[in-house]
């Protein structure tokens, strides 16, 4: 499997977006999307890494909050 190296985002004149994913082999794939299409994959990134996140920093028997923070 390729491991993700670099990404990249730009609006372009038509009010879609391209989407720039460059793996850890050189190569480049490029992918246009509609604003709802990168929203959507912008809500489904954020739920994930919430979840992650939840299960990452949860402190037994603590206020909920994360290590370090007061």
């Amino acid at each position: 499997m390729k491991q993700l190296t670099g990404f990249g985002i730009t609006h372009q004149e038509d009010d879609q977006f391209l989407l720039r994913l460059e793996d850890d082999g050189g190569g480049v794939v490029e992918y246009r999307a509609s604003a709802e299409q990168v929203d959507a994959v912008i809500d489904a990134l954020d739920d994930l890494l919430s979840e992650f996140e939840e299960d990452a920093f949860e402190v037994e028997g603590g206020d909920g909050g994360r290590p370090g923070q007061a």
